[in-house]
């Protein structure tokens, strides 16, 4: 014969409590929480003495966060509200956000009004995470390839260059009386050219974390941005304490207010500078560092350190 019984609240709590799935029911414009299974619940990070309690009541952290009104409109209009949201609650007395992949669905009576919701949670904060951090990375991926790519196309002509500038020295070679004039001219081109090579190379070598070769990125205040390993192990202090610092501040006081005005006038000018001076070593001595700095413009033109 048929099972004509009705169960109660505490029997449809103990059904849903055997589901993985974190679900809930909510009635009124309140949003009473009628049923919540243990697994809502322990996202909550409350017991089950909230049940029958305001969703606001029940679970306070949740003010100022857009979840009952969400609830409000589902309840409203009969309208399935289902995606991905980031919600704060108490867990162990603590604050703790999370991501979670919700669905809002209205039950609806005999004359198809909404008359309950029905909630179904999931966390998946680890999975929208590594999604961020993944973004993050080919992001970053993405630009050192444009990077890459551009530095290369620069080697390429200003290897074609030397080689044009090289042909042109063997050929003064042998006019080099009547022609010390453009001999000279060519000097100072290939110099140029050399230098550009070397600066080249000094981008290659700021990508690599293992050189030897002590390397500062400044903005265009002067300050320094960046700071590579070489200058860690050089000078005994972490990257993040010598930009609290400031390299400046580690010279040598005899060579400290020279350096500040040539570097000073490189800035103001966006001209390349080059002194001696300085610098404390791990053995609380110091060493002279010959230090060259040159200016970086972006793809305007402008300056940016």
């Amino acid at each position: 014969m048929p099972n004509d019984r009705i169960l109660s609240k505490d029997a449809l709590l103990d059904i849903l409590s055997l589901s993985a799935d974190a679900t809930a029911i909510y009635t009124s414009d309140d949003i009473v929480i009628e049923l919540a299974n243990d697994a809502m619940l322990k996202f909550w990070g409350k017991g089950r003495e909230i049940i029958g309690m305001p969703l606001y009541d029940g679970v306070p952290e949740l003010r100022g966060q857009p979840f009952k009104q969400m609830l409000q409109t589902v309840l409203q209009t009969g309208i399935i509200d289902a995606g991905i949201t980031l919600a704060e609650t108490r867990i162990n007395g603590q604050l703790q956000t999370h991501y979670y992949e919700y669905e809002y669905r209205a039950v609806l009576d005999d004359d198809n009004k909404p008359y309950a919701i029905l909630h179904r949670a999931s966390n998946v904060t680890e999975r929208e995470v590594s999604k961020q951090n993944l973004k993050i990375r080919e992001t970053e991926i993405r630009a050192l390839n444009e990077e890459l790519a551009a530095s290369n196309e620069e080697l390429t002509a200003m290897n074609e260059e030397l080689s044009v500038t090289n042909k042109e020295l063997v050929a003064s070679n042998h006019h080099i009386t009547r022609l010390n004039a453009k001999l000279r001219d060519s000097e100072i081109h290939l110099k140029q050219m050399v230098q550009n090579v070397t600066e080249s190379e000094q981008r290659f070598k700021t990508m690599a974390e293992g050189t030897d070769v002590v390397i500062i990125v400044s903005d265009v205040t002067g300050a320094g941005t960046y700071f590579n390993n070489a200058w860690v192990k050089a000078s005994g202090y972490a990257d993040n304490e010598l930009m609290k610092r400031g390299w400046i501040n580690l010279i040598h006081p005899d060579d400290k207010e020279r350096v500040l005005m040539i570097y000073k006038e490189a800035l103001a000018n966006y001209v390349t500078w080059e002194c001696e001076f300085r610098m404390p070593d791990i053995k609380g001595g110091y060493r002279w560092l010959l230090a060259r700095g040159r200016p970086r413009f972006n793809t305007d033109g402008a300056f940016v350190g």
